[in-house]
Formats: C-alpha cells, sequence, structure tokens
C-alpha cells in the first residue's frame, strides 16, 4: 500500500517510486507482481468558472476542493473529460498528455481548469464494481479569463510529468476558444 497519490499524479512522486519498486521486485521474484493498492487511478479535466474573490481580494490561486462536494464558488463548464487512466500493474506512463475539446455549456468567463482523480482500490469483476478513492480536486486558474458562449468550442493540450510542480502543470496547460 503506497498513499503517495495527489489528484494529477503531480507533486508527488508515486510513478516514479512504483516503477522502481516494480523493477526491484521483478528482478528479486520474478515478473508476478503483487496486487496494487489502488489498482488504477483515473485522471480527468473540466473547465470552470471560478471564483477567486477572498475577502474583497481578488486572488486567482490553486483551490483544493472536496470530492463530491457542491461548490457555490464553481460553476461547471461542461462535463469532465478522462485524459488518463493508469493501471498500476502495467507499464507506467512518463509523461501525462491530453489533447481534447470541450463543448461550452453556457455563457460564462472560463478562467479555471478542475483536475479530478479518482482511484479504484479495487475492482470487483464478479461483482462489476469498483471501490473508489477521489482525491481532493485541484481548480487552477488560468494567467487569463476569457469569456464563453454555449455552444462554444474550447480547445485544450497539455503535456506533464508525473510529479510535476503545481506550477509546471499550469503553464503546460494550453487553450483555444473557437465560437459555436
Amino acid at each position: 500500500v503506497c498513499e503517495m497519490l495527489h489528484v494529477a499524479l503531480v507533486r508527488e512522486k508515486q510513478i516514479e517510486v512504483i516503477a522502481s519498486f516494480k523493477e526491484r521486485y521483478c528482478q528479486r521474484f520474478g515478473p508476478k507482481l503483487p496486487v496494487f493498492v489502488p489498482e488504477s487511478s483515473i485522471l480527468a479535466l473540466q473547465p470552470v468558472q471560478q471564483f477567486f474573490e477572498f475577502h474583497g481580494y481578488y486572488a486567482p490561486i490553486p483551490i483544493f476542493q472536496q470530492p463530491g462536494n457542491l461548490e457555490e464558488r464553481t460553476r461547471e463548464l461542461a462535463p469532465p473529460a478522462v485524459y488518463r487512466t493508469i493501471d498500476y500493474a502495467a507499464e507506467l506512463p512518463t509523461s501525462l498528455a491530453w489533447e481534447g475539446t470541450f463543448a461550452m455549456t453556457a455563457d460564462a468567463t472560463l478562467n479555471a481548469f478542475r483536475f479530478t482523480t479518482k482511484n479504484l482500490l479495487a475492482i470487483l469483476v464478479q461483482e462489476q464494481r469498483t471501490i473508489d478513492w477521489f482525491n481532493q480536486y485541484l481548480v487552477l486558474p488560468l494567467p487569463t479569463a476569457v469569456p464563453v458562449h454555449s455552444g462554444d468550442s474550447v480547445a485544450v493540450q497539455f503535456c506533464y510529468q508525473p510529479g510535476a510542480s503545481l506550477n509546471a502543470l499550469a503553464d503546460a496547460i494550453q487553450f483555444q476558444v473557437m465560437g459555436g
């Protein structure tokens, strides 16, 4: 059991540590690995309008949110998109890259992206269900807020290293709004 997971697999060297463990374990005991807990992680991204006013001050800072809570200060602008699934028993990625498009569902201001990570602690195949644990959500402000309208498309791309800093992740995000 290795509780080194952080949302979007940033800030902690979990991929590096697990890869090293797998290599050393296989050298000593052979190719059959133990079961990893969690067995996998599902990483997703969502465009949002985030309220960054705090006691009269505008402070666009990274915000961590409790998973599953209704956040009054966050307005979802499109459904989340899964950008990567990590199977810890399989080959682990050295970078996390994604390119995709969101269809805006509201007239609003796009000023942040929210990252979510769902960890599958166990996959119960016969019961056709999983036992899940969510990391805190991460809302990263964009350098420039842009107006969007329902029906607009927002093309997004990024590439970052597992274990990267929040700043490295934020700097990796590129996006473009295309009218609907």
